[in-house]
């Protein structure tokens, strides 16, 4: 099927991981400059000054700054059409209070602009990604202060002016969901509380925090509203660091887990964005943490009335979320979580294996092979896969008490719906896809497949009566 030809294909960067010429062009310092290296066992330092004997590389970065045609001709042989790239802050207001822009840091971005239009290359501009000028970390303390929200309205102001005709799509705050985390304090949102060195393991008052997050999506409003009015033609989107998460069992605790850091983390601030307003959880969650927000009249209509054109991502890797402090974990792409369940994926594995197995080694008729594959997988399924054959009736217990609606029609219809989509993508297309299989050995793996089915329902009768064995049934 032919991609659609408004489909925007192409790469990303941001300024401080590309652009260098740290202090040139009029450029100030930012928050990025003073980070240094780290390596997989040393994390990188929090420096308010530059050290002796530390790297700084963002300061360098891969040169853009002076190497921008050539880069962006080997965006163009490959077939770019689009190029999300970043504006440093403090390349046009070097501290962030001027009252006018810097003209080189504009000419800069003119220059790249002209070069990606004779390039074919649309330009997606991402006005803040973890690059705010050092003069205001220092000062304010970040996005710690509400003075930082109209210094940033008037650097989106400037650049939404600057560029009209040349840029047609921004994002407000790159992934401005890390707020939720320790992590994204300094990162994200310029907040160096005293005694933060370790990037990873930051000072951290959640009060400070969530009142930064804040400013941030107030400010990310008013870009919204001031980009409408000095460009109509203009898209201004958000940007969201997904990073979704399964429960790592049946249990509810671990459901209630999943639903919790799905909605903290991936819809906190997605929800804000997009529907102009705090979600209904917001508040209990403010509550359990101590948090008090100061939320003014004017922030609050604001939210409302700037909603962003459009919805982005970002996405990491998946993780397992559970209660069980003694859980193994799995490490991931900038977080880890708990190692994910394969029962599934062994089972039917284990199941075709075998009734291949049978089938070259005794030349067993093909309408034995699937029994023999079938016990196999029963037998298996019944031993190691009781966490996967239970969760679908286990969530449906989970509706029954929150829901006190007619509990077992209700837990019935849940327990259905969830183990249909646990079981069927599982067991008719990935395995087969995975082992490739063909004729005799793919009947083996249908079998195996089969097998799962079969064992599931025998499993989940078991622990979970009728209700399981439905879900697993159908």
């Amino acid at each position: 099927m032919p991609i659609c030809k408004d489909f925007l294909w192409g790469g990303a960067t941001a300024a401080n991981q590309i652009e260098g010429g740290w202090q040139e062009g009029g450029k100030g310092p930012s928050e990025a400059d003073m980070l240094s290296a780290g390596t997989h066992t040393s994390p990188r330092q929090i420096t308010p000054d530059t050290e002796p004997g530390l790297t700084y590389p963002n300061r360098t970065a891969s040169d853009f700054y002076h190497h921008y045609k050539e880069d962006i001709a080997l965006m163009g042989e490959m077939g770019f059409k689009a190029y999300r790239m970043s504006i440093a802050w403090s390349r046009i207001f070097p501290t962030g209070e001027e009252t006018e822009p810097n003209p080189a840091g504009l000419q800069f971005y003119d220059d790249v602009f002209d070069e990606l239009k004779a390039h074919g290359i649309e330009p997606i501009v991402t006005l803040s990604h973890y690059e705010m000028p050092l003069h205001l970390v220092n000062k304010y303390n970040g996005w710690a202060s509400r003075e930082v929200i109209a210094l940033f309205e008037r650097y989106a102001r400037t650049v939404i002016a600057h560029f009209k005709g040349k840029v047609r799509y921004y994002l407000t705050f790159n992934e401005i969901n890390c707020g939720t985390l320790p992590l994204g304090n300094y990162m994200s949102l310029g907040i160096r509380n005293e005694g933060t060195r370790d990037f990873l393991h930051q000072v951290d008052d959640v009060q400070v925090r969530y009142q930064a997050l804040h400013h941030q999506l107030v400010a990310s409003a008013r870009t919204v509203l001031a980009g409408h009015e000095l460009d109509p033609e203009a898209k201004i989107g958000n940007m969201i660091a997904m990073m979704p998460v399964y429960p790592l069992t049946c249990n509810p605790k671990d459901m209630l887990e999943f639903q919790q850091n799905w909605r903290q983390f991936n819809w906190y601030c997605a929800d804000v964005q997009c529907r102009g307003a705090y979600p209904y959880y917001a508040q209990n969650f403010w509550e359990k943490n101590g948090i008090h927000l100061e939320i003014t009249d004017e922030d609050r209509e604001a939210l409302r009335r700037g909603t962003v054109d459009f919805f982005s991502l970002s996405y990491y890797q998946t993780n397992c979320v559970t209660v069980d402090p003694n859980a193994a974990q799995a490490s991931g792409n900038l977080l880890g979580g708990a190692g994910g369940p394969l029962a599934v994926l062994f089972v039917a594995i284990i199941a075709a294996e075998c009734g291949k197995a049978v089938s070259k080694e005794t030349k067993i008729d093909i309408l034995v092979t699937p029994i023999v594959t079938t016990l196999i997988g029963v037998g298996t399924a019944y031993v190691i896969a009781p966490p996967i054959g239970t969760a679908a009736s286990a969530f449906g217990m989970v509706i029954m008490k929150a829901t006190e609606l007619q509990p077992f029609l209700m837990g019935i219809l849940v327990s259905v719906l969830v183990g249909v989509a646990l079981t069927l993508p599982i067991s008719s297309a990935a395995i087969c896809s995975v082992l490739g299989l063909t004729g005799l050995a793919g009947g083996a793996a249908v079998a195996g497949c089969c097998a799962q089915m079969v064992g599931f329902a025998v499993m989940s009768f078991r622990e979970n009566g009728w209700g399981g064995l439905v879900s697993q049934g159908l």
